[in-house]
């Protein structure tokens, strides 16, 4: 959906120490805690219950790079 989008830079965009997304993503850390979920939501334009659970309908294409390019342009101002 967002190409060149790495795990690192998901980290940085939703305020998350790198190397989080991927330890979700590989289940080393099993437990998501809502805040998290929340950051990363915010980062992805989607629901918690979307990225958590799977449930609602699903962010379109145009949705994930929108909310993404949000967050690097916030990410970037305060640089």
């Amino acid at each position: 959906m967002v190409p060149k989008l790495a795990q690192r830079e998901l980290d940085r965009l939703a305020g998350r120490t790198g190397g989080q997304c991927g330890m979700i993503e590989t289940r080393e850390q099993r437990v998501l805690d809502p805040d998290v979920a929340a950051d990363y939501c915010g980062a992805l334009g989607c629901t918690r219950a979307w990225l958590v659970l799977g449930e609602g309908d699903p962010p379109t294409a145009d949705e994930v790079r929108a909310a993404v390019e949000a967050a690097r342009a916030r990410v970037a101002a305060a640089a």
